[in-house]
């Protein structure tokens, strides 16, 4: 069963099955928590604030609370952590999905072998909903890595919320420890033919050091010289910083790019108009094979 279906052209749209996940998983419990701010989640003035002011356009500490001013009146409120992580999902969840599933369909081949997948910042996990539906019934083993407990949490149940009743992933879960990351991975890489490492929005995070995340990735590269490897980035236009950073460390150390630049998309192309206009850079790494 498909996860998202797309026209000829790049206009995405999801699968009832994965409407309906959605419904349960997110909006069925922002109605109930934020009824107020539910009435008005069709107001573009609202959900820019929100998106700015409760979210930091995506950038917030899901582990903290929001207490400043609603977006409604501006009157003082205090948002949990889950009520931010519902709030995060119904506003960059559709938008994120797409954009992924455009990277994945245009710049990877689909695979053909066991793929180890390990998602930095997997928040709650649309980067691997994407890569589910892309790959199709490939083989897939999944490494969702957040800081976030609440985004861990909803990760792990759309996880549960799959077509048919079923699982998308055999799913394994670790708090952000970049240290500890290469040993999950060799106590998860089992089976598996090729990695993918997936960087998608995650690099914009105030949290995330991207020196640090290199030096993880570099041990995984040196563990497993004989797996392919590919980097996969994307994040809006304006947070290049950290992934230069990455990037370039990682070209020292044997990746190249399958690009001089980091292509450019937009999410009204994949939305059909319905979300805002945001220029999305993406770019991929590979390893050559030794």
């Amino acid at each position: 069963m498909p996860l998202i279906h797309h026209s000829d052209g790049n206009f995405y749209q999801p699968s009832e099955s994965l409407q309906r996940m959605f419904d349960e998983v997110i909006l069925c419990p922002l109605r109930r928590e934020l009824r107020d701010l539910w009435h008005h989640r069709r107001n573009l003035d609202v959900l820019e604030r929100v998106r700015v002011n409760v979210l930091d356009r995506g950038c917030t500490d899901f582990n903290q609370p929001y207490e400043g001013p609603s977006p409604l009146d501006g009157a003082p409120v205090c948002y949990s952590p889950a009520q931010k992580v519902l709030l995060y999902c119904a506003v960059y969840m559709p938008m994120h999905l797409y954009s992924s599933y455009h990277v994945y369909r245009t710049f990877l081949p689909r695979p053909r072998v066991k793929v180890l997948f390990v998602d930095v910042g997997c928040g709650p996990l649309t980067s691997g909903i994407a890569y589910r539906s892309f790959a199709k019934h490939a083989d897939i083993s999944y490494i969702g890595i957040d800081r976030a407990d609440e985004m861990i949490n909803i990760a792990e149940e759309i996880d549960r919320r799959g077509p048919g009743g079923q699982t998308l992933f055999n799913w394994s879960a670790l708090i952000f420890d970049y240290s500890a990351l290469p040993d999950f991975v060799e106590s998860h890489v089992s089976g598996a033919e090729a990695i993918l490492i997936n960087c998608c929005y995650c690099l914009a995070s105030y949290s995330l050091n991207a020196d640090d995340l290199a030096d993880a990735l570099v041990r995984i590269m040196s563990q497993y010289p004989k797996h392919p490897m590919r980097v996969v980035y994307q994040n809006p236009k304006g947070f290049l910083d950290n992934w230069n950073r990455l990037k370039f460390r990682l070209m020292r150390h044997g990746f190249r790019s399958t690009g001089l630049n980091p292509q450019q998309f937009s999410y009204p192309r994949l939305t059909g108009g319905i979300h805002r206009d945001a220029p999305v850079e993406c770019e991929t790494l590979y390893k050559p094979l030794i």
